[in-house]
């Protein structure tokens, strides 16, 4: 009879601590649960600051100004590098300097041409 009191004794020890372990859980798992849900509220609130952020900076932005050249600052005129060329003879220098004067009298007198035409 004592080894069955001991039996049985030993079944409720074992059946007790069974039941404070299931209480031990319970309670662990609802401290579980009440840091996952500050944890999702305080990881809503990081991602709303970030996108005020990320707008405030999108909102700010400027783009830069590019320093761009216009085609013919880059590539100079073939026709002006050879009237302006220092490797030509004088003679031919005299003789585009009178052409152009030329020219531009020519398109002076023109005009006046025109003028007094429209005129009379």
């Amino acid at each position: 009879m004592c080894i069955l009191y001991l039996i049985i004794a030993d079944i409720n020890e074992v059946k007790r601590d069974v039941l404070n372990l299931e209480a031990k859980l319970a309670s662990f798992k609802s401290y579980l649960q009440k840091e996952m849900a500050t944890l999702k509220i305080r990881f809503s609130e990081i991602q709303c600051e970030l996108k005020g952020k990320r707008f405030k900076e999108h909102k700010n932005y400027k783009p830069h100004e590019k320093n761009t050249k216009q085609f013919t600052e880059i590539v100079p005129s073939p026709v002006r590098v050879l009237i302006n060329s220092p490797f030509k003879c004088p003679a031919k220098h005299e003789l585009q300097s009178n052409r152009l004067s030329m020219l531009s009298g020519t398109a002076k007198s023109l005009i006046k041409k025109q003028a007094d035409d429209k005129g009379t």
